[in-house]
């Protein structure tokens, strides 16, 4: 893995480390979304995740040709719902997210993104 960063182990508790010292949670830094998953035309197996400028993000079944039926194309829709799923759950988790007023609204775009997560939208 040289040059791959280690990746935090967090515990339940997101606030600490195991050692009890508090930390300063990441910022989220990917790219923006919406991202979409488009089939590759030449083979049915693989996909790549593309934000709406046709920015490459990520290429789903390039290694997994023979993967079970279906299974790259769930990937590549899970992969393309992310930013949708996370701006969904913070808005759910916000402290105003559940109030009368915006509860609604947040249910209806979590629908939507995990919809689109499963390939339904």
């Amino acid at each position: 893995m040289t040059g791959c960063a280690q990746v935090p182990n967090f515990t339940a508790n997101p606030g600490r480390v195991a050692s009890g010292k508090l930390i300063k949670l990441m910022k989220t830094v990917s790219t923006p979304g919406p991202w979409q998953a488009t089939q590759f035309l030449d083979c049915a197996q693989q996909f790549k995740i593309s934000d709406t400028s046709g920015f490459l993000i990520a290429n789903v079944g390039i290694q997994h040709l023979h993967a079970r039926e279906n299974e790259n194309s769930a990937n590549a829709h899970l992969i393309a719902a992310a930013p949708e799923l996370l701006a969904a759950l913070k808005s759910l988790t916000h402290p105003d997210g559940l109030s009368s007023l915006n509860m609604l609204a947040n249910m209806q775009a979590a629908r939507v993104a995990i919809a689109k997560a499963e390939g339904l939208a």
